[in-house]
């Protein structure tokens, strides 16, 4: 490939976050992707789940648009996330005189996510039905860490 070449990549998750308590499902913010292979995605940016829940299916999106030919491409992927690896912290941060001190509202940081493809090429029909499955495992975990806290 030519390296005045662009080919640009973006990724987007699936099932959504929402407002609706019954949909919050956490996906990784990315502000940089820094490296993306069928295995895995390193990012700066953040991924506010704990270690203990791994794995956890998500539905991937990735967009690559290349300025030489103008192609663009659409792939959605069913997914599952066996790991999450946390890197350097890249937090910014600003001091407030109030506080007398630095504050950070979003904590960010390299982060790899290893992952295994499920199923490629997802139909609309397997995108809906996919999405509603993982809300459901996702509420049903969510649910198992509400009962525990709740018995200590």
């Amino acid at each position: 490939m030519d390296p005045e070449t662009k080919v640009e990549k973006r990724l987007e998750w699936l099932p959504a976050h929402s407002s609706d308590p019954l949909h919050r499902i956490r996906n990784p913010y990315i502000m940089d992707l820094l490296e993306f292979t069928n295995s895995s995605i390193t990012f700066n940016g953040y991924f506010y789940l704990d270690a203990s829940v791994f794995p956890i299916e998500r539905l991937l999106i990735t967009y690559d648009y290349s300025d030489a030919s103008g192609s663009f491409n659409v792939e959605i992927s069913h997914i599952e996330i066996t790991e999450k690896l946390s890197g350097k912290d890249t937090s910014s941060t600003f001091y407030d005189e109030e506080v007398g001190g630095h504050i950070c509202f979003f904590p960010t940081e390299i982060t790899t996510l290893n992952y295994r493809i499920l199923q490629e090429n997802l139909t609309n029909t397997e995108i809906e039905v996919l999405s509603k499955e993982i809300i459901e495992k996702e509420l049903a975990i969510e649910q198992k860490h509400e009962l525990a806290r709740n018995a200590h």
